[in-house]
This record gives C-alpha cells, sequence and structure tokens, in this order.
C-alpha cells in the first residue's frame, strides 16, 4: 500500500505540469470560438500550433530526463556525475540548435534591411532623418534571450512596420508601405518561431520524437530516420546538435525521403 501512494504521490507532481496544460487549453476553447470568427480559420491555426508543440516538445532533450532517472539510480553510478553530463549534452547541443535559428532569422533580417536600402535609392542626393528606438537586450540566459526576441518581433508586427507603412502611404510612397505591411507579417512569423523554440528549451525537447521521422544534418545534408537524432553525423562528423527535423528544415519535408 505504501509503495502504491509513493507512485501516485510520484506520478502527480511529474504530471502536474502536463495535466494542469491540458485543462487550461480545454478551459480556453470556449474564448477561443467566442473572439475568432469561424470564417478565418483563425482557430484552426490555434489548434495547429497546440500540435506542432507538442510534437516538438519531444526534441530538445531527446529523452535524456528518462536516462538521468534510470542511471541515478543504477548500482555504481555517481548520481552527481549523471546529472552534469546530463544537463552539460543538453545544454550544449540546445545552443547549438538555437545558433542556427538565430542565424536563419538573422539572414532575413538583413534582406530586409538590403530592401530598405534600395528605397532610399529614390532619395538620392537629399538628406533624409531616420529616428527609431532600438531594443538593447544583454542576457547569457538563452531562454531569455528568445523570450525578449519574440517580443521585439511582435512590436515589429503590431506597430512599428504598421506605422513606416501608414507614414509611407500618407508621403505617397504606396510601394514602400506594401512593402512594410508585408515584412511586418515576416516579423510575426518570426515572433511565432522563437516562441515555438522558448517553449521547447523551456521543457527541454530537442531531439528526440515520439514516431520515427527524418533529421537532416544542416552542415552537410545527411538525413536519418528514427526516434531520435544520431549522437554525431555519420558522414561528417558533426555533433548533435547540428540536425533538425526534416520537416522544419527550410527545404525539408516528407517528400524528400520517398523522391
Amino acid at each position: 500500500m505504501a509503495s502504491m501512494k509513493s507512485l501516485a504521490k510520484d506520478t502527480a507532481i511529474y504530471g502536474l505540469s502536463s495535466i494542469v496544460g491540458r485543462f487550461l487549453n480545454y478551459l480556453l476553447v470556449p474564448l477561443y470560438t467566442h473572439v475568432i470568427a469561424a470564417s478565418s480559420g483563425g482557430y484552426g491555426v490555434v489548434t495547429n500550433m497546440y500540435a506542432y508543440v507538442a510534437l516538438l516538445l519531444v526534441i530538445l532533450t531527446f529523452g535524456m530526463e528518462t536516462t538521468f532517472f534510470r542511471f541515478a539510480n543504477k548500482e555504481g553510478e555517481n548520481p552527481h556525475s549523471v546529472f552534469s553530463t546530463s544537463i552539460a549534452i543538453v545544454s550544449t547541443l540546445s545552443a547549438v540548435f538555437l545558433a542556427a535559428v538565430f542565424t536563419f532569422t538573422a539572414n532575413q533580417e538583413k534582406e530586409h534591411a538590403e530592401i530598405f536600402y534600395q528605397h532610399m535609392q529614390a532619395a538620392n542626393g537629399q538628406k533624409v532623418r531616420i529616428a527609431a528606438d532600438y531594443p538593447v537586450d544583454v542576457t547569457n540566459d538563452a531562454c531569455e534571450l528568445l523570450r525578449r526576441a519574440k517580443q521585439n518581433e511582435f512590436d515589429e508586427f503590431d506597430t512599428v512596420y504598421p506605422d513606416f507603412a501608414r507614414i509611407a502611404r500618407q508621403e505617397g510612397f504606396p510601394e514602400i508601405a506594401a512593402s512594410f505591411e508585408m515584412i511586418s507579417k515576416i516579423e510575426q512569423a518570426h515572433g511565432n518561431r522563437f516562441g515555438k523554440y522558448l517553449e521547447l528549451l523551456e521543457q527541454g525537447k530537442l531531439f528526440v520524437n515520439d514516431i520515427q521521422c527524418g533529421w537532416l544534418c544542416l552542415n552537410c545534408g545527411h538525413i536519418h530516420t528514427g526516434l531520435q537524432a544520431p549522437e554525431r553525423c555519420p558522414v561528417c562528423n558533426h555533433e548533435q546538435g547540428f540536425f533538425i527535423r526534416l520537416e522544419m528544415s527550410p527545404y525539408g519535408g516528407p517528400g524528400i525521403l520517398t523522391a
């Protein structure tokens, strides 16, 4: 009887976050259906986001939490050593993966700057005054960086670029206004991307999946199929952090494996 009580207690502790999250999602359904018009398809977007997050949550720690408990309780193993090794591996590989995400987004931001420069060609020979606020976020915490990056991207989507577009249209530059409006939607996608990886990092899931899927090495292009990404790429020997789910890669998709 004591063992059953202990099991129930442990289950409640470890499963509380999952239970509360699902319960809150259930309670929000009436709010979603009331606020989001059915014709907009917005609730479908919310549902898809939850499905993607649930699928991607298993990626970040590649099952390391299960491995930790198995080896921490194994006779002859040092629990402190097992814990420190698990934390070091997960932290290092997560940092490599998140660096790739930031680089991918930064390259798109660079392209936005080039578009603005091209717009400036029309004012060649004139003096143009440019005034803007720029966020300064300095921290070594990857989660905090993602959180702030997400907020900054949403600020650009909600206010910065819409204001740019409004002023450009008022001043007689409809083409420039149109490009600002389209870029604002890209910034929204950037914010969603950072938010998704923030959830993955906070919940410790990155390199494993419940079902077999394709994993793409971002360095050499090797594609591995399995429940988790290889610890090292068998082709270029790069670490696991260079692997990304094939369906999440810029040019990936299930068809690549069967074409």
